[in-house]
């Protein structure tokens, strides 16, 4: 599937540019004969002695730093050490990021389930309660009783 020609084409990574350039050279490299690497580095102002000897020094250094301790945290997926510690500091900062969130929207309701039902409000016990007013000083006026009325039955009288 290709690119529409009135779209532009989507940005390719710089490590993705790395990526398939390495892979390119391993698979070159492991296809050349030791002679044609030879000449390669001779051709770049190297010697080959001297590469090799580099490269057994290098290869012993990893074998005593592995040996020596545990080898440094590294991302499978990326290869970088300390990824794993990226991943997981992203994650808490997304994870805060949801909290602030819920709690510029829910708030009040976050803070009142967490706090629990409140205190029912209770009269002042210290504070002295004045008599309550008589009934006799307030100005209304009596209610009425209804009028009594008899029922006759709904079929009329016997």
């Amino acid at each position: 599937m290709s690119t529409p020609p009135d779209k532009p084409a989507p940005p390719v990574r710089w490590e993705t540019i790395e990526r398939v350039a390495r892979d390119a050279e391993k698979e070159r490299l492991a296809g050349a004969s030791a002679d044609a690497i030879d000449d390669e580095l001779r051709a770049a102002g190297l010697d080959p002695a001297a590469a090799d000897r580099a490269f057994e020094r290098a290869v012993a250094d990893v074998a005593k730093r592995q040996g020596a301790g545990a080898p440094a945290e590294t991302s499978k997926a990326t290869g970088r050490e300390g990824s794993g510690r990226r991943t997981w500091v992203a994650l808490l900062a997304a994870a805060a990021l949801v909290l602030l969130a819920l709690f510029a929207w829910r708030g009040r309701e976050i803070v009142a389930w967490l706090e629990g039902a409140p205190e029912p409000i209770e009269p002042d016990r210290w504070k002295e309660v004045p008599p309550s007013v008589p009934a006799s000083s307030v100005d209304a006026a009596p209610t009425p009783a209804p009028p009594e009325t008899t029922r006759e039955p709904r079929n009329g009288p016997k």
